[in-house]
């Protein structure tokens, strides 16, 4: 009996999500839950940010839905680009929507962060509320200015 597939690791369970998508499965095989693996998949790829999240999907894709192949910019691939996009900004927007800030300006303050690789170190050291804030007002006021002065012009 193989490994259950929360406990493989990710190659293991990337090929156990293919086998089962396209009813490859051995039989006396533990059921796979797709949907599921899939989370814990993607758990452990640990892509962080949304278009690293989007190029793991396609990349299952294109092995799940072989042999009609998962082209770049096709419906299936814009669905997939949509969908990963959508999640990400829904989180930004609920964490801005607490705390009463904008979205936009939430997201580029963190972007420092988002958008590191899951293996690279953090960064820098955590910040607190307060510089959190000094940024984001940073950052919003850059952003009003660069708009006064395109509207100037």
């Amino acid at each position: 009996m193989k490994t259950p597939y929360h406990e493989q690791d990710k190659d293991e369970l990337f090929e156990t999500i293919v086998r089962w998508s396209l009813d490859e499965y051995e039989e006396d095989e533990a059921e796979v839950d797709v949907g599921d693996a899939l989370h814990v998949y993607f758990e452990k790829a640990g892509p962080r940010h949304w278009c690293a999240v989007r190029d793991e999907a396609r990349r299952i894709a294109v092995r799940m839905y072989e042999p009609e192949d998962v082209e770049e910019y096709s419906p299936i691939d814009s669905l997939i680009t949509a969908a990963v996009a959508q999640a990400a900004d829904g989180v930004w927007q609920t964490i801005a929507e607490a705390f009463g800030l904008n979205k936009d300006y939430v997201e580029s303050v963190m972007a420092h962060w988002h958008e590191r690789e899951k293996d690279e170190p953090i960064p820098e050291p955590a910040i607190s509320w307060g510089e959190f804030m000094l940024r984001y007002e940073t950052e919003k006021a850059e952003r009003e200015a660069d708009k006064a002065a395109f509207d100037a012009s």
